[in-house]
């Protein structure tokens, strides 16, 4: 599967003599990317149901940002957080879109504002890592994993 502008199109399949790991690996990033542009769409009908639904907004920022939309999806948690200014990851929402566009400082403060101790830790230490900043880097992460190692360890483990 591969996403082109004109929608989901079907790759070939992989000749009988190649290995299929490659094959394989593409056709797992061609679902994934088939199940984001389907949350994208569930959740702009859930926002157009109920523009005012702050974890609608949370949704489609997400699916936006998986999907490489960072600016609308930055655009999103924006409505998100004038909707809910304390909703957990909106901030660190916006910074991990900083993030994956390699804009490490504004992810960084960006990330600062979360309410969230795991979601601000995690885009800071992996900012900081990224900018080459080890020993910020490492001081966000025991920070993560002393506040909040037993209920964000997957966040401990993205680090």
């Amino acid at each position: 599967m591969k996403l082109r502008p004109e929608g989901i199109k079907r790759e070939e399949s992989a000749p009988p003599n190649e290995s299929i790991t490659r094959h394989t690996g593409r056709k797992i990033v061609g679902i994934t990317i088939a199940l984001a542009v389907i949350a994208r769409e569930f959740s702009r009908r859930a926002v157009a149901l109920d523009p005012v639904n702050a974890q609608a907004r949370a949704f489609l920022a997400s699916s936006l940002s998986v999907l490489g939309q960072q600016e609308e999806a930055r655009a999103e948690y924006a409505r998100e957080i004038e909707l809910n200014p304390s909703a957990p990851n909106s901030h660190g929402g916006v910074g991990l879109t900083y993030l994956l566009e390699g804009k490490f400082e504004e992810a960084a403060t960006a990330a600062r504002q979360d309410m969230a101790d795991w979601a601000r830790l995690l885009i800071v230490s992996s900012s900081r890592w990224a900018q080459k900043r080890i020993p910020e880097s490492d001081a966000a992460l025991a920070e993560l994993i002393a506040k909040t190692g037993e209920t964000a360890a997957y966040q401990v483990a993205e680090v």
